[in-house]
């Protein structure tokens, strides 16, 4: 699993290099680090930012040659809702940009040439996009979390 982490964090970094109109992120939400799992303790500095964090692997199936795996994978935007306060807004702006953001992964890797991933994986399924709000700390932080389901063949 680690290296299917590896590369959903690159083309995470991609995503969010890229505009709007290139099929990125970068002017929706300015993200400023990425990880490798949820590290508990993020600095305010570097949010908003985003995570790839494995959730789980499970059998689908074997011969004497092979091994199927089901992998769960979340993607998740972080972003301190304290920074898009505005007094005079009728709206959560972070809130906002969160859902775009989302939308726009959730897009990229239902694409047809991102669904798997140069052939490490035999496909990738985007399951559900949910959204929450934590408290860490001193920050108040809201999240948009894209669930992928990853199949992928193991050679034994």
């Amino acid at each position: 699993m680690e290296d299917i982490i590896e590369r959903l964090i690159q083309e995470i970094k991609t995503l969010t290099s890229l505009t709007r109109a290139d099929g990125g992120l970068s002017d929706v939400l300015e993200v400023r680090s990425v990880y490798f799992g949820d590290p508990g303790i993020i600095p305010q500095s570097l949010m908003p930012c985003a995570m790839v964090e494995p959730i789980s692997e499970s059998p689908d199936g074997e011969t004497t040659s092979y091994d199927k795996r089901t992998l769960q994978v979340a993607i998740s935007l972080m972003l301190d809702a304290r920074e898009y306060f505005e007094v005079d807004s009728g709206e959560a702006m972070g809130d906002r940009k969160l859902v775009q953001s989302a939308e726009l992964i959730s897009r990229y890797f239902r694409s047809q040439d991102k669904r798997k991933l140069d052939g490490l994986v035999n496909d990738i399924e985007v399951t559900d996009t949910t959204y929450d709000i934590q408290d860490r700390g001193n920050a108040i932080v809201k999240t948009a979390r894209v669930n992928l389901q990853i199949m992928k063949a193991f050679t034994r």
